[in-house]
């Protein structure tokens, strides 16, 4: 008789537990990854950056959005933000709701060619890149990702034809030649609207113009680094 009092006394305190954990049991949620695919560490070069959202449930989750994005990806650098795919001023709409399936699914592969939000290029370095789930429940992934410093001008001539790369320096008064610490090329078409005031980075790559010459084939190009701080003016003085 005691025995099976104590059996049941041990039944009744293993579904007691049991009701517990199920009580504090998480509901799964949705998760997001991100991962970046690049042929160079060029500055300039283009990234294509994947958001996966994760589910790890074995049946459909559903997420809530606000408007019409549903992810936003970030670049960083320490704590100021150089880039957002998400526009500035969304458009005010309705909510709107989707199911993901268990497992992985791709949300977007967006190719960014790392010009920062103000048209510049970012200095050569180390950024993070995050992605945020814009769910009512919104969660995040960050990764890293690097930038080397601009090709030599000098080593130009030692490439084949035609292998783009990412060179750097000042343009001449003209907008017609490049040149940096290591040497100096002219470029198959000027570009009258890049400045001469500040280091700019060029991406393209070279050709030989007619007599053998070397010219540089400019693809795109962007101002290097934020532009300084403008100087604050004195406020004008009335005269009397």
């Amino acid at each position: 008789m005691l025995k099976i009092f104590a059996l049941a006394a041990s039944l009744t305190l293993c579904c007691s537990l049991t009701d517990q954990a199920s009580a504090h049991t998480v509901a799964p949620a949705l998760g997001v990854s991100v991962q970046v695919r690049r042929e160079s560490l060029d500055l300039l070069g283009s990234l294509a950056i994947e958001v996966v959202v994760r589910n790890p449930s074995s049946a459909p989750l559903t997420a809530t959005f606000a408007g019409p994005t549903e992810y936003a990806i970030e670049v960083w650098h320490g704590r100021t933000r150089l880039w957002s795919s998400a526009p500035e001023h969304p458009p005010v709409v309705t909510t709107h709701r989707r199911a993901f399936a268990p497992g992985a699914t791709a949300l977007v592969v967006y190719d960014w060619n790392a010009p920062a939000a103000g048209g510049f290029s970012p200095n050569p370095g180390t950024y993070r890149v995050r992605v945020r789930l814009l769910d009512s429940a919104p969660v995040d992934a960050t990764t890293t990702i690097r930038f080397a410093p601009p090709y030599p001008v000098a080593g130009l001539a030692q490439l084949p034809p035609g292998r783009v790369v990412t060179i750097g320096g000042r343009l001449n008064a003209a907008h017609t030649a490049i040149a940096d610490a290591t040497g100096r090329i002219a470029l198959a078409r000027g570009i009258p609207s890049a400045p001469t005031d500040r280091a700019v980075v060029l991406r393209g790559y070279t050709m030989h113009a007619i007599g053998g010459a070397l010219r540089f084939v400019v693809r795109r190009w962007a101002p290097l680094g934020a532009p300084p701080p403008a100087t604050p003016q004195p406020a004008p003085t009335s005269s009397r």
